[in-house]
């Protein structure tokens, strides 16, 4: 049983951060999407703001 509870809390953990960093690059593409549609901003620079961020 402690086993199983100790395998249980590290996959718990893993979807925690894998939900947190999810909603972080959501937000990332949300904000980024609609200035690289409109030209306001450049892929490189948009390069430069997610490799700052990450």
């Amino acid at each position: 049983m402690v086993k199983f509870e100790s395998e249980a809390m590290q996959l718990h953990h893993r979807i925690h951060v894998a939900n947190k960093e999810n909603r972080f690059l959501a937000e990332l593409r949300d904000a980024l999407l609609p200035k690289l549609m409109s030209g306001q901003v450049r892929i490189r620079d948009a390069e430069k703001v997610v490799e700052d961020a990450v």
